[in-house]
């Protein structure tokens, strides 16, 4: 998938990421604060909550539009492509 190595930090902060949970939860929408670089993380911010933060590994992240194997669209997921 995605290697942080690939991006530059202006390319990785702020930008906005969506979380789709499954059944009976809705989507949120997240925006990207720092990058632990190390570790290949990026914490994320939920919009609404602003003390909600967790940390997920940049890999884990899918490009916008992804769906998995059997067509589930379960996960994060980038805003936008770049």
């Amino acid at each position: 998938m995605y290697d942080i190595l690939d991006f530059c930090r202006e390319e990785i902060l702020g930008r906005e990421v969506e979380a789709n949970w499954g059944a009976m939860h809705p989507t949120v929408e997240g925006k990207i604060l720092s990058i632990n670089y190390p570790l290949q993380e990026v914490c994320i911010r939920w919009i609404g909550d602003d003390t909600t933060k967790t940390w997920w590994k940049l890999k884990d992240i899918k490009p916008a539009g992804h769906r998995s194997v059997n067509g589930s669209p379960i996960g994060i997921h980038f805003v936008e492509n770049v």
